[in-house]
């Protein structure tokens, strides 16, 4: 007996010391005096989207409280914090320095408002190494060669195969062949 509940008609948030003022009204006593509840919304972590593949270094997003200011950091340099461009609801980020390739990274992003900070969301990623482009050394461009061609060249990667293809005919001459190192 005497229990009530309340709910406010608008969404509230994030605000420390949040005050709230309550009264109750009856028809033959009147109403009492407005009792002061403080209590705390608080802030939410933001919204992370998958890391977008682009290069050495992944394209970040996701959504955050309207202006708040949102913070990254990335598990190789953890010291470092970086802040993203915020518009509206919305942040992105791509950090100007490469990440190593084929190792796992973690992103993690916070959001502060006021003088509140959320709990951090985080992603994993493995940033992909970028394919080489094979660079002809030996025979030079409009050289002169005989019928029997030995190409040789540079930006070979480890585990690549290399494959000559006759470009007026589409089709491939010699061997494949295995790098062995970069």
């Amino acid at each position: 007996e005497g229990l009530w509940s309340s709910t406010a008609k608008t969404e509230v948030g994030p605000l420390k010391d949040y005050v709230l003022h309550i009264r109750q009204c009856h028809d033959e006593l009147g109403c009492s005096k407005w009792f002061a509840h403080i209590v705390n919304v608080p802030l939410l972590a933001p919204g992370l989207n998958d890391p977008v593949e682009d290069g050495m270094s992944p394209k970040l997003c996701g959504t955050c409280w309207p202006g708040a200011k949102v913070y990254i950091r990335y598990s190789d340099d953890n010291e470092v914090v970086h802040e993203a461009w915020v518009t509206g609801s919305t942040w992105s980020f791509q950090r100007a320095g490469p990440f190593a390739p084929n190792v796992l990274h973690t992103v993690t992003v916070t959001q502060v408002v006021g003088e509140q900070t959320s709990d951090a969301a985080s992603k994993t990623f493995t940033v992909k190494q970028p394919m080489f482009t094979p660079v002809i050394t030996q025979p030079g461009a409009g050289e002169k060669v005989g019928r029997e061609v030995v190409v040789e060249g540079t930006n070979g990667m480890k585990g690549a195969t290399l494959q000559l293809t006759n470009a007026q005919y589409t089709e491939e001459i010699g061997l494949p062949f295995l790098v062995g190192q970069n």
